[in-house]
């Protein structure tokens, strides 16, 4: 807008201006008549002049006629007719431009896509342009733009239109990829951005295997020709280069060949010049886009690897902000097209090895050693997206922990939580006790100084070690009382209907258990290294752990079952070996052995039900030795029916472990045997019911 030597236009006269033009454009778009002069004398006087040439410019532009399509069909009665009036320039490249135009048959705005005019009388160009009309056309997919219409404008120049993708959060990828390395971006929002543009990308590796599948190769896939829609679309644009590689017999010829009056063949052989050909590539992309067997000179074999690298360089732009060549000094004319590549680690240690491997087999020179289509390449996108391992990298112990520790956060809070308390708690109890050992060490060495000196007191020493034992065996009496305390407080818990049925307690129902065995396990510690631990003490720390693997059991917590389940195991087995020994009656010893054993029967089945689902011949191992323990059992003096229940509770599960195996006549065998186990117990409660005793009567 020329002022020359005119007063500056104050900011109302610029509102005023940018108000008429929205009027014009509006009255020229519904078909009515424009009086420039109106508009014009609206202005103050002295503005006029400077304000008649905008507004005739804007008025020039939305006339402008572009063209009109060719009927599709001369023998249908009528011509499809479509004017357009250019309104802007949106982008434009090394072949055509892409304009803003207005659809006038049906009030929309399109993008106009036309040849550059210095390449307008090109045959190669006229070829290319046709060729990507035809080809866009004929790829139906949600991430390709549809083509509208085709043309000729009054130059006899062709044209096509298609869906314009406009808005205020429309973008390219380079913008995007912009935007995420930018210096002010914080961690978090990088993170989050990034995974959005590795989903653009899985959608841009979907829209290229289905090229694929209609014989497509891009060949100039790069960030730049992609869009991001306002409202989440990805689009792959600029099919310019796009190769069909398959039979081109199979690609028809269109009635739109007749629209190049200058070349009328332009579409009849898709293999006429040389970067047309059906077999080579030439290098033909961009430099740092394009694969290294583009160069040299040989046929391409494997069309969709040329994309699937290309797919590589865009993932290499997200992870670093630069193309895999741009840091070369080689030009893309140099026919060996290679250069020294930087790993994405390299350039910013912070990215994740996992994305580094799939990049970098993306990005391979070795053809053969590339993904062999977008979609694998999408789906070890898909799998990093997810937490999951990739099919490229090997992960070692140290990732699978950190991943499992990303997909598991609460339960690792958890257990850091526990384990941080567990170990505050043993440090306090380890420190008491090593106060009071070391105040117990103290007394005594003053008492066996004392002795030593004074010959007269060689009584009263005695006495005092008699007391100390008879101090000891009390504090042994007194921990078995607290076990039997414990264990009642123990049973009321697990006996508890709330706590037992409803939902949500189960933890708290745990954390409760935990906390008496933590003190039967502290109690033992503190036993005098003189003394063995009794039969009673024993006794009642085997039954509480054999408990709680059994309530873990229950609660569908392996690890915990499997934990209390060897320390049952453990402590049986020690009941067992005192039981051997000669202590008290014979009886009662034989009577302590029986028990002990069938206890430790039943941990051994309740480990092999643990083992099952993970190690069916170690489960099967821990039931045999289960059976070859009850064989050891004798009735008297325990009675037939706990021998006869924990049979039929093994054998049922060695069935079921035949069933899983897939052994139906192993199956059965267990079975039946379970089952006459059953019937054995049920005659043996029918028999001694009340009502049975007295009908014997």
């Amino acid at each position: 807008m020329g002022l020359s030597d005119d007063p500056p236009p104050s900011v109302e006269i610029f509102k005023q201006l940018a108000l008429t033009c929205e009027q014009i454009e509006a009255a020229v778009r519904s078909g009515q008549n424009v009086d420039l002069e109106t508009y014009v004398a609206s202005f103050p006087a002295e503005y006029q002049d400077i304000v008649r040439p905008e507004l005739e410019d804007v008025l020039a532009e939305l006339r402008i006629p572009i063209g009109k399509t060719i009927s599709r069909d001369p023998d249908s009665g009528y011509e499809a007719l479509h004017e357009y009036s250019v309104l802007d320039q949106l982008a434009q490249g090394g072949m055509g431009r892409v304009l803003v135009a207005l659809d006038e048959n049906f009030s929309r705005q399109v993008a106009l896509k036309v040849i550059q005019p210095d390449s307008a009388d090109d045959e190669l160009y006229q070829k290319r342009f046709l060729q990507e009309s035809l080809i866009t056309a004929r790829l139906e997919h949600p991430g390709i733009l549809p083509i509208y219409s085709l043309g000729v404008n009054s130059d006899d120049q062709p044209f096509y239109t298609m869906r314009l993708v406009s808005g205020e959060n429309a973008k390219t990828l380079t913008q995007a990829i912009q935007e995420l390395h930018r210096e002010t971006i914080d961690k978090q929002a990088s993170n989050l951005l990034r995974r959005q543009l590795l989903r653009r990308l899985i959608d841009v590796c979907n829209t290229v295997a289905y090229a694929h599948s209609q014989g497509v190769c891009h060949r100039d896939l790069k960030p730049a020709n992609i869009l991001i829609g306002p409202f989440g679309e990805t689009l792959v644009v600029d099919w310019g280069l796009a190769k069909f590689f398959k039979d081109p017999k199979s690609l028809p010829k269109p009635k739109a060949a007749g629209l190049f009056t200058k070349h009328s063949d332009a579409s009849t052989d898709n293999s006429s010049s040389p970067p047309l050909s059906r077999t080579h590539s030439d290098g033909v992309g961009t430099r740092g886009y394009v694969a290294p067997e583009s160069f040299n000179g040989e046929p391409i074999v494997d069309w969709p690897r040329l994309d699937v690298y290309s797919l590589g360089a865009i993932l290499y732009c997200i992870l670093t902000s630069k193309s895999p060549g741009s840091e070369s000094s080689s030009s893309l004319g140099e026919r060996s097209g290679s250069y020294k590549l930087q790993t994405p680690r390299q350039i910013d240690r912070r990215i994740p090895k996992t994305l580094e491997a799939v990049c970098l087999k993306a990005l391979s020179c070795e053809r053969e050693l590339r993904y062999s289509t977008p979609l694998e390449l999408a789906s070890d996108i898909e799998r990093f997206l997810a937490g999951q391992p990739v099919s490229v990298l090997r992960d070692g112990l140290v990732d699978r922990l950190v991943r499992w520790v990303s997909n598991n956060r609460k339960l690792a809070m958890s257990m850091l939580v526990f384990g941080s308390l567990l170990s505050f708690a043993i440090g306090v109890i380890a420190l008491q006790q090593w106060s009071y050992n070391a105040s117990l060490t103290e007394k005594s060495q003053k008492l066996t100084e004392s002795l030593a000196k004074e010959s007269e007191l060689r009584e009263k020493e005695q006495k005092a070690r008699e007391l100390a034992q008879l101090q000891q065996q009390i504090a042994s009496d007194r921990e078995l009382l607290a076990l039997k305390a414990l264990r009642t407080y123990t049973d009321a818990i697990t006996s508890n209907e709330t706590l037992k049925s409803a939902q949500g307690l189960g933890q708290v129902r745990r954390e409760l258990l935990e906390k008496p065995i933590a003190l039967f396990e502290q109690i033992q510690q503190s036993k005098s290294g003189t003394l063995e631990p009794s039969w009673g003490y024993l006794e009642q720390l085997a039954k509480m752990s054999e408990e709680l693997a059994k309530l873990s059991f229950e609660y569908g917590d392996p690890v915990q079952c499997s934990r209390w389940n060897d320390r049952s195991i453990e402590l049986y087995e020690d009941l067992v070996s005192k039981a051997q020994e000669p202590e008290g009656s014979i009886e009662e010893g034989k009577r302590r052995l029986n028990v002990s054993t069938l206890a430790l029967a039943g941990s051994y089945r309740l480990r092999g039900a643990l083992q099952m689902p993970m190690d069916k011949q170690a489960s099967n191992d821990s039931l045999q030795h289960a059976l070859e323990l009850l064989d050891k059992v004798s009735e008297d003096p325990i009675g037939k029916e706990p021998l006869l229940n924990e049979l039929a509770n093994i054998h049922v599960y060695q069935a079921i472990l035949g069933a899983e195996q897939g052994d139906v006549q192993r199956m059965a065998t267990n079975f039946d045997l379970a089952i006459k186990e059953r019937e054995e117990l049920l005659q043996l409660a029918k028999s001694s019911s009340p009502s049975s005793q007295q009908n014997q009567a």
